[in-house]
């Protein structure tokens, strides 16, 4: 569902640049600022929800891992939205949706490991 409130709005504002203005658009001033932040500010509230995890029994470590990285990521875009001087929908949908699936992959392979019994 997070996905198509970012996608959504990004395609319709790549649809309405010329082909000129869209690289600017993606790339923004920041975005490997973006990436580096958005990830390292869900990295500390990840371990902590991992460690809580591991007193379950999950089935599906991986499964639980994504979405232990999902939650922990979108909390952190949401802080650093509030900081961040880009306000392109384009620029959201690529930095912040990729840092979140890269967050949510990151946390799959943890979770396979630290979450097996």
């Amino acid at each position: 569902l997070l996905g198509v409130f970012a996608v959504v709005p990004g395609l319709w504002r790549f649809a309405g640049l010329e082909a000129t203005a869209r690289p600017a658009a993606i790339m923004g001033a920041t975005a490997p600022q973006c990436l580096i932040f958005l990830l390292g500010l869900a990295a500390a509230p990840l371990v902590a929800v991992l460690h809580g995890l591991r007193s379950g029994a999950t089935t599906r470590p991986g499964l639980s891992g994504a979405l232990a990285g999902l939650a922990c990521s979108a909390a952190a875009a949401t802080g650093y939205a509030l900081h961040c001087p880009e306000d392109d929908p384009l620029f959201f949908a690529v930095w912040y949706l990729g840092a979140m699936l890269l967050a949510g992959a990151i946390a799959a392979l943890a979770g396979r490991r630290a979450l097996r019994w």
